[in-house]
């Protein structure tokens, strides 16, 4: 799925599913900001992917998981939607870019 958000909160990148988990397998970002942007994959409220800085023009890249990978980069809880925050001190950044995932009980 694509993503792109210019809010300054939490976005839904990948709605909830009842009883399944949502495994990212693979992504990109690309960040337009004044200041440096701090983003965050969340299973809900938790975060999964660790911090992201990035300034203006950055890329993010998460490879493709191997095939055999049980766990890909990262997934969220049983029945958890996959949200994006950002912060970077007020200012909304504008994000674009692409996640791969798979649906898992």
């Amino acid at each position: 799925g694509s993503t792109s958000t210019s809010t300054t909160a939490s976005t839904e990148v990948v709605a909830a599913v009842a009883g399944h988990r949502i495994r990212v397998k693979g992504l990109f970002l690309n960040v337009s900001a004044a200041a440096v942007t701090n983003l965050a994959f969340h299973s809900a409220a938790v975060n999964i992917s660790g911090d992201l800085d990035l300034a203006s023009g950055d890329e993010f890249i998460l490879p493709l998981a191997p095939a055999d990978s049980q766990t890909g980069w990262f997934q969220t809880a049983v029945g958890a939607a996959l949200n994006l925050s950002q912060t970077n001190g007020g200012t909304a950044a504008i994000i674009g870019g692409a996640v791969v995932y798979t649906v898992v009980p």
